[in-house]
């Protein structure tokens, strides 16, 4: 389950329309589809989530409580609507969350993915906000089930907890009667790791990546940006025409992913260049005076 998790994750996080994603993103989901067995092993861990979730509200949800006046009377227990209604919502949120992921900003991302392996460098606002959603979403993901179920917070915790153990030995075990589908897109993640890091990791080889798409779009910024003197923007595209060669150097045969990125900046620096030329031929005292 930890491994799925790490799946969702890079798939999430990584930027929507830079080398990362397209070249992790496409290439995973890709993967996904065209593995039957690994569509069937997530389609049933969904049916399993929903059956231990309703055999664990009928085992941990009391069906007497005592009313105001000392006495034990019948309230409704646990069930397959509210079980399936705690799947609905916990899917809901989930959902919620990745495509917050692939909305957020570059650097935000950056930030999310430092956290995960280098915390001390993150700064301490974006620090503060991720540990804010994490902690928003804790309380979140434990206030359904004692909403839902009318239970308390130590039987939540132990109906969550039972439930995720559960539902972890369920996952291994349809992995395993599936023929290992769910070790297959992990390998897949490491192949693409290590194909593209140096054998550095997955999120290494997304932090370097999204540092290296956040560096294009800056200098991409600074090169648009009427308002900086002709001489900086001037720079900012020589520095879009030096990352772009370090791209290109890095590419390897076959890789055509790479090399599709590499077009799209490419495109993108052609634009900014043929700008900032359009700029100096409309006006070219002022640029002379700009040198």
């Amino acid at each position: 389950m930890t491994r799925l998790l790490v799946f969702t994750l890079a798939a999430a996080a990584s930027p929507a329309v830079t080398e990362t994603g397209e070249r992790l993103s496409t290439d995973l989901w890709k993967g996904l589809r065209g593995d039957g067995r690994a569509l069937l092993w997530l389609a049933l861990l969904q049916v399993a989530f929903i059956l231990l979730a309703w055999v664990l509200s009928r085992v941990l949800v009391p069906r007497r409580e005592m009313n105001s006046f000392g006495q034990y009377e019948g309230r409704p227990g646990g069930g397959f609507w509210p079980a399936l209604l705690l799947y609905i919502l916990y899917a809901a949120i989930a959902v919620a969350m990745v495509l917050g992921l692939r909305l957020a900003s570059l650097d935000f991302k950056l930030s999310l993915l430092t956290a995960l392996t280098k915390p001390a460098t993150v700064g301490m606002r974006n620090l503060a906000i991720i540990f804010g959603l994490g902690f928003g979403a804790l309380i979140v993901g434990l206030l359904l089930p004692m909403v839902i179920f009318r239970i308390r917070l130590g039987r939540t915790v132990a109906f969550l907890l039972l439930l995720l153990v559960l539902l972890a030995g369920a996952g291994w075990g349809l992995d395993v009667a599936l023929k290992r589908p769910v070790e297959r897109r992990v390998a897949a993640v490491q192949a693409w790791a290590a194909e593209h890091s140096g054998k550095g990791g997955l999120l290494t080889s997304l932090v370097a990546q999204t540092k290296e798409e956040v560096a294009f779009s800056a200098a991409e910024k600074a090169a648009a940006d009427p308002a900086k003197p002709l001489a900086e923007r001037k720079e900012a595209v020589r520095n879009l025409y030096a990352q772009l060669e370090a791209i290109r150097e890095q590419l390897k045969d076959g890789d055509v992913a790479g090399r599709l990125d590499y077009d799209r900046k490419k495109a993108r620096y052609d634009a900014a260049l043929k700008q900032i030329r359009a700029e100096i031929a409309a006006a070219p005292e002022a640029a002379k005076g700009a040198e």
